[in-house]
């Protein structure tokens, strides 16, 4: 049926290779051709997977501080999926896992591959409720006011203070964090995107 439907909306296109015989491994990322070029299709083999992948981990230990990691199959399957979520607009992932599993590699692998900065908070014994709105207030002119793309990886160990969770809330459901920034900052914001939404053809 989803062949027949795909035949008679997508008549321009073959898409006869993605509904033979199931191919291994059966993932699609944004990094098949190359890691720059973001068009979205399917790995056509393990080995081809298996490059593109070790080839964005030494771009990675190249200018990061170096992750020693093996990619077995579902390690990789695994940065697929989270590259996929992380490009998505506003895009979130709850990362499960007993300790030690590589939840924050991959996590960090992918945004890289995503040429996104990974950012997160830390925690010390003083840190609380202004530290984390100070560290969300940057990580927001980043990304908004700066127009550059983030992740922002958090872990269930940072979480010190139940009151945290309002704010996270917040960032997950609307984006928008009650209180997080004073009448005169927005006013700047304001002014400072004013220019990219006027040429996307979007009001204040």
């Amino acid at each position: 049926m989803a062949a027949d439907c795909c035949s008679k909306s997508f008549s321009k296109f073959n898409l006869k290779k993605y509904f033979g015989a199931t191919p291994e491994p059966l993932i699609f990322a944004q990094f098949v051709a190359s890691l720059d070029d973001r068009l979205y299709d399917q790995f056509p083999n393990q080995e081809a997977l298996t490059s593109r992948l070790h080839e964005g981990l030494r771009e990675y230990n190249d200018v990061n501080a170096v992750m020693d990691l093996v990619l077995f199959e579902d390690a990789m399957k695994h940065v697929c999926k989270i590259c996929r979520i992380v490009a998505a607009d506003q895009g979130h992932a709850l990362l499960v896992g007993v300790g030690g599993s590589g939840k924050q590699s991959l996590a960090r692998l992918s945004s890289f591959i995503c040429q996104f900065l990974t950012v997160g908070i830390m925690i010390s014994s003083t840190y609380g409720m202004n530290d984390l709105k100070a560290d969300l207030q940057a990580f927001y002119m980043k990304a908004g006011g700066k127009d550059e793309g983030l992740c922002f990886l958090f872990t269930e160990g940072q979480i010190t203070k139940e009151e945290f969770l309002v704010y996270l809330n917040d960032l997950l459901s609307s984006g928008e964090i009650a209180d997080l920034f004073q009448a005169e900052d927005v006013d700047g914001i304001v002014n400072q995107v004013r220019p990219a939404c006027k040429s996307e053809g979007l009001g204040d």
